[in-house]
């Protein structure tokens, strides 16, 4: 599996923040107009809430602070001032950049962390809104870890918002990757997250995410420098090893049957994790990847694209063709 350049596939999908999802797409088109006054509307009509907020707030959206800002004063709740304090966030990511911890700017960290802390500070208040709703709590779960507060913190954060709204697919996200080596965590703490999910979760969880990419973590994550065989390992070795195999194709499986024909933009991000975890390794993987390709219909997701250069469409499609050309090899591809 390389992490390489743009497919020169013609056919590439255009990548589509909104999910294909008319709804999600004239939110956003008017927040970013600067016309919050339907989300309060919108957000309660909808059972994935919590998808709209993460499309919302996403390092790709145009929508402005200043936005949000206006809705959490006209109309202070948990949810606007929860979007208001995911968009700081945002921004103070756009701040710092990709560079890494040895090499930023001192000055610059410094205005990382000050954001930082004033998106805590928003979402404390948005906490104390309404204690019985989940949504704060789990974006909290992203300032504690951006903050470095610590495992016990992470998980006060991340109990408070699975006990509101178990296995809320954003706070799952969230806590997976604060979980991870590069993040504080281990390995072990990370795939014990996500095996808890895979194995307690509803069969159809968007959550069940946590497994694949947890496994997509462990490829790309560098050597540890201990000298041990499995510290450095390249990512098509590693998902092509039976074990890590075996596992996700056995989730992709259950989730799929799961999902059954009722594909709704809820369920892409974890159809897009299996695809880039499972490799075809025989005929049932082989039919396996083309149901997720099938099943995604040309609807790549941020993540897990975004580790492809942050280029989600050429990501995906790099992907599809690879596994197709695998597929290839046991006579079952297309």
């Amino acid at each position: 599996m390389g992490f390489t350049g743009p497919s020169n596939d013609a056919a590439a999908p255009g990548f589509d923040l909104c999910l294909a999802d008319d709804g999600i797409r004239d939110a956003y088109d008017r927040a970013v107009e600067g016309r919050w006054q339907h989300l309060d509307e919108f957000f309660a009509s909808r059972s994935d809430a919590w998808l709209v907020q993460q499309v919302l707030a996403d390092e790709a959206s145009q929508i402005q602070v200043t936005t949000f800002a206006d809705w959490a004063e006209a109309a202070p709740s948990t949810l606007s001032v929860t979007m208001m304090g995911l968009l700081q966030v945002r921004d103070a990511w756009k701040v710092r950049g990709d560079v890494d911890d040895a090499n930023i700017d001192p000055a610059v960290q410094e205005q990382f962390v000050t954001r930082l802390e004033l998106a805590e500070s928003s979402l404390m208040v948005a906490t104390n809104f309404d204690r019985s709703s989940p949504v704060a709590w789990a974006a909290r779960v992203i300032t504690a870890r951006d903050l470095g507060m610590g495992l016990k913190e992470l998980h006060t954060r991340f109990d408070k918002a699975h006990a509101l709204d178990p296995f809320r697919p954003d706070a799952c996200s969230d806590m997976l990757q604060a979980l991870t080596a590069k993040w504080g965590g281990n390995h072990e703490l990370m795939f014990d997250f996500a095996r808890w999910i895979e194995r307690d979760a509803p069969a159809d969880s968007p959550a069940r995410a946590a497994l694949p990419m947890a496994h997509l973590e462990r490829a790309i994550a560098p050597s540890s420098g201990v000298g041990s065989p499995d510290d450095d390992v390249r990512p098509s070795t590693y998902f092509s090893r039976p074990e890590v195999n075996a596992e996700v194709a056995t989730a992709a499986s259950s989730f799929l049957d799961a999902v059954g024909g009722s594909v709704e933009p809820r369920h892409l991000f974890a159809l897009n994790a299996y695809l880039v975890a499972l490799f075809p390794l025989a005929p049932a993987t082989t039919e396996l990847v083309e149901r997720l390709i099938g099943a995604i219909a040309d609807r790549p997701t941020p993540l897990p694209w975004r580790y492809y250069r942050n280029d989600v469409v050429s990501g995906y499609q790099t992907v599809c063709a690879e596994r197709r050309e695998i597929a290839s090899r046991f006579g079952q591809g297309t």
